[in-house]
């Protein structure tokens, strides 16, 4: 076994061990090692940023909730597929944007089956929504990315919220997106020239 293998099964046996104080990867080096506590740490952790991204995507919280309980299920279940070649939480990231991608080709195959086409002032209605005002910073946040959600489409939404608000980097926006790294600077360049007046 590796000495990274041998130092979490010493400090896996550790009962005063803090799990605040362990790195995301010790936390799933422990939790591969089946430690019971070390999975929920990093659900604590990621909750709230994860589940203020999914808003941001869904605009509803129920919806969001859901995807958020799936995208770590998900994690669990792929626990064993993390590469620490990458951060723990651009992992996590990527599950959650490729588990609100799915939903939305099932919803969207779900209302081609049903017929339920919904009016243009509908979907302009719909897109304008927002629940920054909610979870935001109070309300010129909220405003500002009000107005981001109507001027931006969902995809570069997605790429300028992982930046400004999750900081995430350029390489790991691409990788969460299935896009290039030239693409996500381009997308965060004409972003920003297009918020510029507001």
């Amino acid at each position: 076994r590796s000495k990274a293998t041998q130092r979490d099964t010493a400090a896996l046996a550790d009962s005063k061990d803090t799990l605040v104080d362990l790195t995301d990867e010790q936390l799933v080096r422990r939790s591969r090692l089946g430690c019971v506590r070390s999975f929920p740490e990093l659900v604590r952790r990621y909750q709230v940023p994860l589940l203020r991204f999914l808003l941001q995507r869904t605009r509803h919280r129920a919806e969001a909730e859901d995807l958020l309980q799936e995208s770590f299920l998900r994690a669990y279940q792929k626990l064993d597929r993390y590469s620490e070649a990458w951060s723990f939480k651009t992992w996590l990231f990527t599950i959650a944007y490729r588990t609100f991608v799915s939903a939305l080709r099932r919803d969207a195959a779900a209302k081609i089956a049903h017929r339920e086409p919904r009016s243009d002032e509908q979907q302009r209605d719909h897109s304008q929504v927002t629940v920054l005002d909610q979870i935001g910073d109070r309300e010129w946040r909220a405003g500002l990315w009000a107005i981001a959600g109507r001027i931006l489409d969902p995809g570069q939404f997605a790429v300028v919220w992982l930046r400004y608000v999750e900081g995430l980097s350029s390489e790991e926006i691409a990788r969460v997106t299935r896009r290039t790294q030239v693409g996500v600077r381009t997308i965060l360049h004409r972003s920003r020239k297009r918020l510029m007046p507001y």
